[in-house]
């Protein structure tokens, strides 16, 4: 088997006809978009195969005899006819990325734990409504993209993925998540855009090692306490939620550099925020805003600050700190010509929107 530099440099063979001719030179093979209705057995004759693409066909069966690719590292089977899941695959000991995106996929088998090398797996835009249990199982993944199927929960089995770094959960049904999620202990990335989730778990907390999280367009109406202790958070997008406050415990996130809160409710922002001394983008339109804490003007590595369409009706002087300001937003809101007045001194290096 080649390891990862020597496979790259290895020629894609783009014809089944021409692999076959000299099937001991052949390390990657793509055969997209042929209107194959069937896999090809003859493919197995390609043993020292590691990765193989049939993206875009209409592959609905599979024969026996994976076991013959016992080399194979890598699957694309993405935008064919699949209903389910071939069990065949299965014996893909060495497999490591398996694409079945753009299928119609209503469920995976339990079987699909014998992956065991499997680091990433894509299953968007599927029509999947649950995981089995079993998918917990697959210690070594560190990527999933599940994004536009069906699904209502996740099981707390889900806490057994212990190498897990990524995770698109982005438009499903899912109104909350387990408590085991707070085990995902390698988590980085949480994408989980356009659900109907209402609240998050206090184990959310645990999520050491988390960086971004996007969690626009769901339902929640508060936040953990706990979100204080992901000290590694960079990124917070929370966008068209309904929260009415956020908790103390969030000042403590130092390392925050980009906080997007557009399209909630809320009426006051927390006191602490000064410990935000990383923040450079703060989007806060349309909230219910009366007023800003003195502060903001301790953000002085803030570079866009959003307060259009809320209900402030005076600013404070403390804004002309901001000496690294490149935007500001002030539109739509009660401020009187003095007020904005205010603003004189950071007209010379910061664009202000006014009217």
């Amino acid at each position: 088997m080649l390891d990862r530099k020597a496979l790259r440099k290895e020629q894609t063979y783009t014809s089944l006809q021409e692999a076959l001719a000299s099937p001991e030179k052949v390390y990657k093979l793509s055969i997209g978009g042929q209107n194959l209705e069937e896999f090809p057995e003859s493919i197995f004759q390609l043993d020292r195969l590691q990765k193989l693409s049939l993206e875009r066909n209409r592959i609905t069966s599979f024969p026996q005899g994976f076991d013959k690719l016992k080399y194979l590292q890598s699957l694309d089977l993405n935008d064919n006819d699949l209903e389910k899941v071939p069990l065949e695959i299965m014996e893909l000991s060495n497999l490591e990325y398996l694409r079945l995106d753009h299928n119609r996929l209503t469920h995976l088998p339990s079987e699909i734990v014998k992956l065991k090398k499997l680091k990433s797996i894509d299953l968007s835009e599927n029509q999947l409504e649950t995981l089995p249990p079993e998918f917990g199982g697959l210690e070594d993944l560190i990527r999933i993209d599940l994004t536009l199927n069906h699904l209502t929960e996740l099981l707390p089995e889900i806490g057994g993925l212990k190498s897990l770094q990524v995770i698109y959960l982005d438009y499903n049904r899912l109104s909350h998540l387990p408590k085991s999620f707070g085990q995902l202990s390698q988590l980085r990335i949480l994408y989980s855009e356009q659900n109907q989730i209402q609240e998050l778990p206090q184990e959310f907390g645990q999520l050491g090692q988390l960086k971004e999280i996007y969690l626009n367009n769901n339902q929640l109406t508060n936040l953990p306490d706990t979100i204080g202790l992901l000290s590694n958070l960079i990124i917070i997008n929370l966008n068209k939620n309904k929260l009415t406050h956020l908790p103390e415990t969030i000042t403590q996130l130092e390392s925050l550099e980009s906080l997007d809160l557009e399209g909630n409710q809320l009426a006051t922002l927390p006191k602490g925020i000064a410990q935000w001394r990383s923040l450079m983008a703060l989007d806060l339109e349309n909230n219910h805003l009366f007023d800003l804490p003195a502060e903001i003007g301790d953000l002085i590595h803030l570079q866009s600050l959003n307060l259009k369409s809320n209900r402030l009706f005076e600013l404070p002087e403390e804004l002309t700190k901001l000496k690294r300001l490149q935007e500001l937003d002030i539109r739509m809101n009660q401020l009187n010509p003095k007020e904005v007045r205010k603003l004189i001194g950071l007209e010379s290096y910061c664009r202000i929107q006014v009217f």
